[in-house]
């Protein structure tokens, strides 16, 4: 098995940090003012840990001078991997919660995370496993080499394909 690579390294992290970002949503209502004030630290964390995930993932496709979480999620939902809209929200909902003050605003952002981005960040991070996944798979069939597809008779299962219809 081959090392793991900058993204999957930062991913195993983002992984952690969803992790307790699910356990304290769950437990939301048992949490008291402090862990819920962590909570929404913990959010922050998990959301600049899933921009850098995908910033170190658009370089592994060519990307390379894609820098800052704008343009990264840009352009991760330009290839189709995150919904533009709800990552933008995320992204300013980011930007401003170090600037509540008020107590009720604070809980309606919280409320806000659990609800809307935190089913987001889910999302994101079963789609990374799948990529690889993917990756995996494909390099385990690499590693089978040409000797797997000499047996295969590419004329005879042609001709086996056209008797079917």
């Amino acid at each position: 098995m081959a090392p793991k690579n900058k993204r999957q390294l930062r991913f195993e992290n983002y992984c952690k940090a969803l992790e307790s970002l699910n356990k304290g949503a769950t437990h939301f209502d048992k949490l008291n003012e402090l862990e819920k004030d962590g909570l929404v630290q913990r959010f922050g964390y998990t959301f600049d840990l899933a921009w850098k995930v995908m910033q170190d993932y658009i370089v592994e496709l060519g990307y390379n001078d894609i820098k800052g979480p704008r343009p990264v999620m840009t352009q991760m939902a330009a290839i189709g991997f995150i919904d533009p809209f709800t990552w933008e929200e995320i992204l300013e909902a980011r930007n401003s919660h170090s600037h509540i003050y008020d107590e009720t605003v604070s809980r309606q952002y919280l409320k806000q995370i659990i609800s809307d981005f935190l089913p987001e960040f889910n999302n994101f991070k079963s789609k990374m496993q799948n990529v690889d996944d993917s990756a995996h798979n494909l390099s385990e069939l690499n590693s089978l080499g040409s000797d797997v597809w000499k047996d295969i008779d590419i004329e005879q299962h042609i001709q086996k394909e056209r008797n079917w219809d």
